[in-house]
């Protein structure tokens, strides 16, 4: 499967998610309603408000949001990728705090495939705004995956 041809589509999604798109047909040019820029720039400075930190799926790395990034940036969004190690759960919601704890600005953390059972537990960072699920694993609080101690998590990732 090509991804790439996916990436446009998944950057509507997730725009909409964040609030800075619709779903349906756009009107023809650049459209920036003001409630849609107060929520993405400081006013008074014009920096970016909130930061997506965009975490891969299975069989993929941070690379597969290459058309993703750019969409966002143009959108006025600071942008940050998770490179998972797909090694376990644990790991793979470790490096993902570890992205979230660097962000200066509230963060909207976005997960494709895989990467929405990551978003699900790295989510409960005080920095997350809000969860993006792309083609995602979604689940609710009350049936969540514990990760304990000495628990190595799901391993991912192709077989062999």
């Amino acid at each position: 499967m090509n991804i790439a041809k996916f990436m446009r589509p998944l950057a509507g999604i997730a725009l909409a998610a964040c609030g800075t798109a619709s779903v349906g047909p756009q009107p023809a040019g650049p459209v920036t309603p003001p409630a849609l820029q107060a929520a993405r720039m400081d006013t008074t400075s014009g920096a970016p408000t909130k930061t997506v930190v965009l975490v891969h799926g299975a069989f993929a790395d941070g690379s597969s949001w290459e058309k993703v990034i750019p969409l966002l940036q143009a959108k006025g969004f600071n942008v940050a990728v998770v490179q998972n190690p797909m090694t376990s759960l644990t790991a793979d919601v470790e490096a993902t705090e570890r992205v979230i704890d660097q962000q200066t600005t509230p963060v909207i953390l976005v997960g494709h495939s895989w990467g929405g059972t990551v978003i699900t537990q790295a989510g409960v960072n005080d920095k997350v705004a809000a969860l993006v699920y792309v083609c995602a694993f979604a689940r609710t609080r009350a049936s969540r995956p514990t990760i304990s101690p000495g628990h190595s998590g799901h391993r991912r990732g192709p077989p062999g």
